[in-house]
């Protein structure tokens, strides 16, 4: 690049104008979608985990709840003086 990237008159106190190469705005651009990429590959991920962490409280809560149940069962049986039918 001949001219440098800005272009700064400060004797006037202000940008006067700014250059920007094809190549440093294809780079710009080409690591602005990369990071966008990367930005939508971490939520993607973020919302697989969650849901799977999800599924996971949701599965460990139903056998917890099952497991209870059962041992009530059992309890409420043998104090009745009765086996359990499975």
């Amino acid at each position: 690049m001949h001219e440098p990237l800005v272009k700064m008159l400060c004797h006037k106190g202000a940008i006067a104008a700014l250059a920007i190469d094809r190549l440093t705005l294809t780079l710009t651009l080409s690591l602005s979608l990369v990071l966008a990429l990367a930005l939508a590959l971490a939520l993607a991920l973020t919302l697989a985990l969650t849901l799977t962490l999800t599924l996971t409280l949701t599965l460990t809560l139903t056998l917890t709840l099952t497991l209870t149940l059962t041992l009530t069962l059992t309890r409420c049986h043998r104090r009745a003086g009765d086996r359990p039918r499975w």
